[in-house]
């Protein structure tokens, strides 16, 4: 996506938060309007539902659900309206004070390729083939001092669906259908 306004449409963005109950969050987010470059009849429509869930004290759960879709993207020899979707759970334990250890799933659909840019046209079909991708990741998150943290992530990422090949192996093609990653990360919370 590009985060500089390509185009004279706006796009109307809101946000709902509540709070039920002390341990309990749900936030609903959306954006709707013209973000193709220069086509501002063209919309595009996000909706994003987060629930979070303290159980227990040490214990947070959460949920994430997006759907997407856009009319008219131009895709591999061809211009429909495009669609995608995704979903994620989030577990995080507190060990002590000063360490948290987490775990993420992730599972996300783009049926045209639209959102990830690796659609392809099946010849059999006429139509764009389907990404599926999923990722699984672990997290350990050290407090340092009281405002400075480090985490330590390792994260498996998957291609599945018809399209098979969605990363790349450094040289500009797709053509790895996984990748394995691990991060280090240092900062400072205000």
């Amino acid at each position: 996506d590009n985060v500089d306004d390509n185009n004279d449409g706006k796009s109307l963005t809101w946000q709902l938060a509540l709070t039920p109950r002390k341990n309990l969050t749900i936030l609903a987010n959306g954006i709707f309007g013209p973000e193709q470059a220069s086509a501002t009849s063209r919309k595009r429509t996000v909706g994003d539902l987060v629930i979070t869930y303290k159980p227990i004290e040490p214990l947070t759960l959460a949920l994430n659900a997006d759907l997407g879709f856009e009319d008219r993207v131009a895709l591999t020899g061809l211009t429909k309206d495009a669609y995608w979707y995704g979903a994620a759970a989030y577990a995080g334990y507190d060990l002590t004070d000063r360490l948290t250890l987490s775990l993420r799933g992730e599972y996300f659909v783009d049926e045209d390729g639209a959102r990830t840019g690796t659609s392809a046209v099946n010849a059999a079909t006429g139509l764009s083939d389907r990404l599926n991708l999923w990722e699984i990741t672990t997290t350990l998150k050290i407090k340092l001092l009281e405002k400075l943290f480090a985490r330590l992530e390792y994260r498996h990422d998957q291609a599945a669906g018809r399209v098979k090949t969605a990363f790349d192996k450094k040289n500009g093609t797709f053509n790895r259908g996984q990748q394995d990653t691990v991060g280090v990360e240092l900062y400072y919370q205000f």
